[in-house]
């Protein structure tokens, strides 16, 4: 539960959450080192169980960040935006501006 894959599935803690985000910076600090990352979900099933499996064994060669869910296992991906899409962000709750002490870091935050 330390990553969502979508809308429906829910994070569980935020200090799970840290530890993944601690083992992101460790892949990219020490890569020589590196294992890699799996996230389970809160409640198992015979299919997560099965998955879980399939990734110790090898069978997502190239991942090393998955969360292994009873809809299947999901890798991170970065897409690329739509032409466009830059001003339809609406931000709702609380949001951290880093690097915002310029002019333009204080017009973008504003």
């Amino acid at each position: 539960g330390a990553v969502s894959v979508g809308r429906s599935d829910r994070l569980v803690s935020a200090v799970q959450a840290q530890v993944w985000g601690l083992g992101r910076v460790a892949a990219l600090e020490v890569p020589e080192r590196w294992g890699g990352l799996v996230d389970l979900p809160e409640v198992w099933d015979e299919r997560v169980m099965g998955r879980l499996a399939g990734v110790l064994a090898g069978g997502f060669a190239g991942e090393d960040q998955v969360a292994v869910r009873a809809s299947g296992v999901f890798g991170r991906r970065l897409v690329r935006a739509a032409a466009g899409d830059s001003g339809s962000w609406v931000p709702s709750g609380t949001v951290l501006v880093t690097g915002g002490t310029g002019a333009l870091g204080g017009r973008v935050a504003r």
